[in-house]
C-alpha cells in the first residue's frame, strides 16, 4: 500500500494545551492549484505502483476546516482509483453538517476518528475552544451522530501525565456512551511523567483488562490491545509513506512535517532520492540500548528514529517515557 497524508491545512478553530503544533500555529490552507498538483503527484506516483493499494489520510490542524478541498479530492481520487483507494481522518469532533457527516461515513472506512479525552471534566481540561470555553458539549454531540452512523467510529484519546489517573474512568465513560474502539494515545511530549505517574498508568491499565475480563467494559482499548510482537517494523517513511504539507513539501512522517531537514521533496518538482536514501539509512541504525530488550522486536523506539531524535536529541537512544509504556504494553500483552 502506498500512504498519502495530506496536510490540507495548519489551522485549528481549537487551543489544546498539548497540541503537537504549539500554541503558535502557522495558519496555512492548501491551495486549489497546489492541491490538483498533489493529486497529480500522486497519480503519477501510483503509475510506477500498479495494482497497489492507495491510503489518502486528511491531516491538520483540523481538516474539516477545509472540507470542500477534502470533497474534492475524494471525488478525483475515487475517479482515478475506484476501490484501490480507501481515506482516513481524525477530526476534533466541533464541524458536522449534514453533508459532511454523509461524506465521513460514505467514504472514511480505513479510519474515522474523533478526539474525545473521556468525561465532560477531563476533556475540557485540554481541549479548549480558542476564547477558552471547552469543547465537550459540541463534539459528542456530534460523536453521537457519527456512532448513529458508523459503529465501528474511533475515538482518539490523548493522555498525558495530569490525567493519566483518570484513564479508567474516562474510557468507561466513552464505552457507556457505544463507542466501540478506544485508542488512548500517551502524550510522548509531556516532559512531566515520571515513575510515580507511570505506576498509575499501569494502575488504571490493570483496572481496564479487569474490567474487560468480567465483561463489563466491551469497547476494544487500544492501549491494552496494540502491542506489536512480531519482527521490527522498519519506519516506511519516504518509501511508501509520506507526508504532503499544505504548500505541497513532502516530508517522511508527521513528526517532521515543517522541519525543512526532512524535506524529502515536493508535488512539483518530485521526490529528492538523496534526501530519502539519507532517511532509509536513519531507519536502519540500530538502537543498542535495546538490543537485550524482551519485546525490542516490536518497540517503537526501534522502529521509529526520527521520534527518538526529537524526544531526547539522539537518533539511536530510546526515550525513557517511551520505553516505560511500551514495558507496560508488553506486559499488558502476556
Amino acid at each position: 500500500m502506498q500512504s498519502f497524508a495530506l496536510w490540507v491545512t495548519s489551522c485549528c478553530n481549537m487551543q489544546c494545551t498539548y497540541c503537537y503544533e504549539g500554541k503558535e500555529k502557522k495558519n496555512t490552507y492548501m491551495s486549489q492549484q497546489t492541491l490538483d498538483n498533489v493529486i497529480d503527484f500522486i497519480d503519477e506516483h501510483m503509475s510506477h505502483n500498479p495494482g497497489e493499494d492507495l491510503l489518502i489520510d486528511f491531516h491538520g490542524g483540523e481538516p474539516l476546516l477545509q472540507f470542500d478541498k477534502i470533497e474534492y479530492a475524494i471525488e478525483k481520487f475515487n475517479k482515478m482509483f475506484g476501490k484501490r483507494v480507501r481515506y482516513g481522518i481524525t477530526t476534533n469532533g466541533t464541524i458536522l453538517t449534514d453533508n459532511i457527516l454523509k461524506c465521513l461515513v460514505d467514504n472514511f472506512h480505513y479510519s474515522l476518528s474523533v478526539s474525545i479525552d473521556g468525561t465532560r471534566e477531563t476533556h475540557d481540561q485540554k481541549r479548549r475552544m480558542k476564547d477558552g470555553k471547552g469543547s465537550y458539549d459540541i463534539v459528542i454531540k456530534n460523536a453521537r451522530r457519527i456512532l448513529e452512523k458508523r459503529k465501528d467510529v474511533r475515538v482518539r484519546m490523548t493522555v498525558d501525565s495530569t490525567t493519566v489517573n483518570k484513564l479508567f474512568s474516562n474510557v468507561c465513560a466513552l464505552n457507556a456512551e457505544g463507542f466501540k474502539l478506544i485508542v488512548p494515545g500517551i502524550d510522548y511530549f509531556d516532559s512531566k511523567w515520571d515513575q510515580d505517574k507511570m505506576l498509575i498508568l499501569y494502575q488504571q491499565m490493570l483496572l481496564l483488562k479487569e474490567e474487560i475480563q468480567k465483561g463489563k467494559l466491551t469497547a476494544r482499548v487500544g492501549l491494552l490491545d496494540d502491542y506489536q510482537s512480531t519482527a521490527v517494523r522498519v519506519c516506511t517513511g519516504g518509501k511508501n509513506s509520506f507526508h504532503i504539507s499544505s504548500s505541497g513539501t513532502i516530508y517522511p512522517c508527521a513528526f517532521v512535517e515543517g522541519n525543512l531537514k526532512y524535506v524529502i521533496g515536493n508535488v512539483c518538482d518530485g521526490l529528492d532520492s538523496k534526501k530519502i536514501q539519507w532517511i532509509q539509512s536513519i531507519n536502519e541504525l540500530s538502537v543498542k540500548a535495546c538490543e537485550n530488550c524482551a519485546h525490542e522486536q516490536g518497540c517503537i523506539s526501534t522502529r521509529c528514529k526520527i521520534l527518538n531524535k526529537i524526544l531526547v536529541g539522539d537518533f539511536c537512544t530510546p526515550s525513557p517515557v517511551i520505553c516505560n509504556v511500551e514495558n507496560l504494553k508488553f506486559n499488558m500483552s502476556k
